[in-house]
């Protein structure tokens, strides 16, 4: 069963502190954090690095963040011990009714030893797991968990068990060990071990095996050849197990856990006396695990830390020489030596105000506090002053004075007689207080912050609601940066440097130029952000809301002093040496830091690997079929110190390294394309990067991606293309070929029929006007016979010209049609007219026409309209675009088509208009040719009396031709 405390911010959580005379500072990890019970039986680390807890819900797994829980239907009860790693990395532990399961493949599974005489704890050396059953010991074979051998034993006797270094050891009225051959040997007990020894346990130490009983007083030591006895000093009520860290043994109690030190079990070397401690584990980062029967588990990041419980509230610490100074948040005023840590009350202002700031003067031996008041005493409470100002911060500056930074007003405090060589410039400047001559206010009206004294340019610093003043003996001003005002949380001086916090989190230096510059604290606090910091002498440390950094100024090393979490509110922190004061809550953790334990790098596991939701081995990724492209994993990161803020990045091949959400455990790729991958995993911790793991995946192409198949695939293809281009040329060409053939053909018929059209039209004019000639001469008219030989031979020379073309302009159009009209208004007396016009929307010059198009309509209004009119005699062809076509008009006042028809047939009953139907078969045929439609309206007028008055011929000319 999989248990997830998917907890928000985990390490600010999952962990509780409680502290106890001499204890070392823990972090509780309980049911309310994960844990599936309180009730731990115990505790082990597998070789990747995970946790694993007995308890009484069953076998869990640890990774730091996530509880994974192991349990079944067939188990006949979860609660058990006695967890063990076996080479095949199965994970062992036996139930206290006896019967042995074990976790592989992410899966609890059961060994079949149904022949169980009850818990006893089982044994694995290098290929065997030594199992007790009913009268023998069974070896199972690792490889396949058959049993191999079966060695006779007598049971009934059988006390307890134990194994290490692949030798399984028995106790019973014998030692019987085991080794790794499954080799039997006994040594003899004496007879006070099995008879005035009650319910014995034993375990690896030092020395060799240490046997205790969970009743007896005393104790026995095996050193390979003899037992050694030896007695237990102190009280104690049960003693139920035994631990061993490979470097010294915990006795485990209902009252705490003895540590088994100089050979000694003494009561007085006990840690966790309210705790019922059930074993005792040591991982490989140096932590300590102590699980408990009833509230869970503690974690111990170091032995070595001490916790010192003080009853009050501690709010601000300072030290001076070996003594600790405590400022209380019910105004009280605490002394303590460093060695023996017994606290005395020095001062009780009798008000529940916190003391928030607290200073100390080593050389007049002063202690500077503020609380409802500024208040000042000797180190022995004598020689009390006492002013109403709320100091929030002073540094003294020389052996007379302190800079001080105050509400209302910042400035000079006097803490002695002596001389200054600030006195002449405060005298001068300063205003002194008129209650008391101590104060010398420098900056009035503001809100004082904190207050700081660089030596090297002998310059005072004020940070101050209205921005950050400098004080000298030269002059006062305000100092900004890029001319914007500063605005300083806290001000301190180390060296020639001021270190400055601002109100918003941003740490700067001040150089002695007062140059400002950003101190970058990224690397020293693993990105976190700067809340509060403090200087003790060389040491900068900087408080985040996860933890506390030490900064060396001089070797510029840095290191985590210790990681926070709301329960663990640390308000202060102080030097001694080497020794470092952290204050909170409930007390004092002193550490060493020297023996600071920094956190290791995250360890990155993989857990399970999915394709396509089916569980898959690193080797199997190597040889994925094309449509295995859904890829899972699953990871953990193991990091189990509270409050470490770790990174996880990956890349793909090549690709640019990215970031993993911090919850998440599960990296995902979906609908992966053929090819091979590697993928990347890399931690961070504290600008650390850990060794990279990798993954090799390579996902095979489909049979129709592969290279030869493509290969046949365009072979074939391109064959069938070339298949179907020579067919479909050979029909292209085909139907070319009998489509130019029927143009061809179709072209000589229409220019056939053209010319003829043509040949029988240029006839018929010239008749027309070689008569008209005639007349001429017969009359003896000379100048206008030859007058008219000259247009008549003008425009028989147009009308051959135009004989060979097949279109001409309009413009060509009306020169021939003027010269005809003057050629045959000789025939007419003086009242024949024409015209012939375009109007100004035709382009004369571009716009073409059929050539011959017109001249039979003129002829026939001529000839047949107005030839037989009496009286006045008119035609008009007019040219106009109207929208997309050209339309012509040819318009007269003849006689009419039905007069003149039956003129024509008196005088010549076989005549046909020839022209007119020729030219109809023309417009056919270029309508045909063109795929245009050119289309001719004749329209007979009449009179209102039905006379007729002429006829008008119009012909559409479409504009795109």
């Amino acid at each position: 069963m999989l248990i997830k405390k998917h907890l928000l911010v985990f390490y600010f959580l999952l962990f509780s502190i409680i502290s106890w005379s001499q204890n070392p500072l823990y972090y509780k990890i309980d049911k309310s954090k994960g844990l599936p019970s309180n009730n731990v039986y115990d505790i082990f680390q597998d070789t990747k690095g995970f946790m694993w807890f007995a308890t009484n819900q069953g076998i869990c797994r640890f990774d730091g963040k996530t509880f994974l829980s192991f349990t079944a239907d067939f188990q006949t009860s979860k609660s058990g011990s006695n967890i063990k790693e076996d080479k095949y990395g199965r994970i062992w532990y036996s139930n206290f009714d006896g019967y042995l399961y074990y976790v592989e493949n992410g899966k609890l599974k059961a060994l079949n030893n149904t022949n169980t005489i009850g818990y006893v704890k089982f044994g694995i050396s290098n290929d065997y797991l030594l199992v007790i059953e009913r009268d023998y010991l069974a070896a199972y074979r690792l490889k396949d968990l058959k049993i191999e051998k079966k060695i006779a034993l007598n049971t009934k006797d059988l006390i307890a068990t134990h194994c290490s270094k692949n030798i399984f050891y028995l106790m019973g009225k014998d030692l019987i060990l085991i080794d790794k051959n499954l080799k039997k040997k006994s040594v003899p007990l004496q007879k006070e071990l099995y008879e005035n020894f009650p319910a014995p346990i034993f375990q690896d130490s030092p020395k060799g095996l240490l046997f205790v009983s969970k009743y007896a007083k005393h104790f026995f030591v095996f050193d390979k050849t003899k037992f050694i006895k030896k007695q237990i000093e102190g009280k104690f009520n049960f003693i139920q197990n035994l631990a061993y860290d490979h470097e010294t043994n915990w006795i485990c109690t209902t009252q705490g856990v003895i540590r088994y030190q100089d050979d000694q079990i003494n009561t007085k070397n006990t840690y966790f006396k309210d705790f019922n401690i059930s074993y005792v584990f040591k991982d490989i980062h140096q932590n300590y695990w102590f699980s408990t029967i009833s509230e869970g588990l503690l974690l111990v990041p170091s032995i070595k830390n001490n916790f010192i419980p003080f009853e009050k509230r501690a709010n601000v610490i300072s030290v001076c020489g070996n003594q600790l100074f405590i400022g209380t948040t019910n105004d009280n005023i605490y002394k303590s030596d460093l060695n023996s840590f017994k606290f005395n009350k020095i001062f009780d202002g009798g008000t529940n105000h916190e003391v928030y700031f607290l200073s100390l003067d080593s050389l007049h031996q002063k202690v500077l506090f503020t609380s409802n008041s500024f208040k000042t005493f000797d180190f022995y409470a004598k020689n009390k002053t006492e002013d109403i100002l709320a100091v929030k911060d002073a540094q003294k500056i020389d052996q007379s004075f302190f800079a001080f930074a105050a509400s209302g007003v910042c400035g000079f405090y006097r803490v002695s007689d002596n001389k200054s060589n600030w006195d002449n410039y405060l005298k001068n400047n300063a205003a002194v207080d008129t209650k008391t001559t101590n104060f010398y206010s420098l900056l009035n009206g503001v809100q004082g912050k904190s207050a700081t004294y660089n030596p090297f340019n002998q310059t005072v610093y004020f940070a101050t609601s209205k921005g950050l003043f400098l004080v000298n003996r030269n002059y006062k001003k305000e100092l900004k940066k890029d001319n914007k005002s500063l605005y300083f949380y806290k001000i301190k001086c180390f060296g020639n440097q001021v270190i400055g916090l601002t109100t918003n989190e941003q740490l700067y230096s001040i150089s002695p130029t007062n140059e400002i510059k950003l101190f970058d604290t990224k690397k020293l606090t693993n990105s976190e952000r700067v809340i509060k910091f403090k200087i003790i002498k060389d040491y900068l440390y900087l408080f985040t809301p996860c933890s506390i950094y030490e900064y060396h100024f001089i070797s510029k090393k840095s290191k985590k002093v210790i990681a926070l979490n709301p329960e663990f509110e640390i308000s202060d922190i102080a030097r001694n040496a080497s020794k470092v004061i952290l204050a909170n809550t409930h007390g004092f953790l002193i550490l060493d830091s020297n023996n600071v334990n920094n956190a290791n790098r995250p360890k990155f596991v993989v857990n399970i690997i999915e394709v396509n939701g089916v569980i898959k081995t690193k080797k199997e990724l190597e040889n994925l079929a094309f449509d295995q492209n859904n890829l899972k994993i699953n990871f953990s990161i193991l990091s189990f110190i509270p409050n470490q803020v770790n990174r996880l990045y990956y890349k793909i091949n090549s690709e640019r390294w990215q970031l993993l959400e911090d919850d998440s455990r599960n990296f995902k790729l979906s609908s992966l394309s053929p090819g091979s991958y590697t993928i990347c995993f890399q931690t961070e911790f504290e600008n650390k990067k850990s060794e990279i793991t990798s993954l090799k995946i390579e996902i095979k192409k489909p049979f129709w991606l592969k290279y030869s198949f493509i290969a046949f695939v365009i072979i074939l293809f391109l064959s069938i293309l070339f298949l179907i281009y020579e067919w479909q040329i050979a029909r292209i060409q085909k139907r070319n070929q009998l489509l130019l053939d029927k143009m061809n053909l179709e072209k000589n018929v229409n220019q056939s029929k053209l010319k003829a059209i043509k040949s029988q039209m240029n006839p018929h004019f010239f008749y027309n006007a070689l008569n008209t000639l005639q007349s001429y001469i017969l009359a003896n008219e000379k100048k206008e016979a030859i007058d008219y030989l000259s247009k008549f031979s003008n425009l028989t020379r147009i009308i051959l010209e135009m004989t060979e073309k097949d279109w001409i302009s309009i413009a060509d159009e009306i020169k021939t049609l003027t010269l005809y009209f003057e050629i045959e208004k000789v025939r007419f007396e003086d009242d024949f007219s024409f015209t012939v016009f375009a109007f100004s929307n035709v382009d004369t010059e571009n716009t073409k026409i059929p050539s011959m198009l017109l001249q039979p309509f003129v002829e026939n209004a001529v000839k047949h309209g107005l030839l037989h009119r009496s009286g006045y005699k008119e035609v008009k062809v007019l040219f106009e675009t109207v929208k997309e076509d050209l339309i012509i008009t040819v318009d007269d006042n003849g006689v009419g088509r039905k007069k003149s028809n039956e003129l024509k047939q008196i005088k010549n009953k076989r005549h046909q208009s020839f022209a007119t139907d020729a030219l109809q078969n023309r417009i056919d045929l270029i309508n045909q040719y063109t795929h245009k439609n050119i289309s001719i309206q004749i329209i007979d007028k009449y009179s209102v009396n039905e006379i007729p008055t002429g006829t008008k011929v119009i012909i559409k000319i479409p504009l795109e031709i």
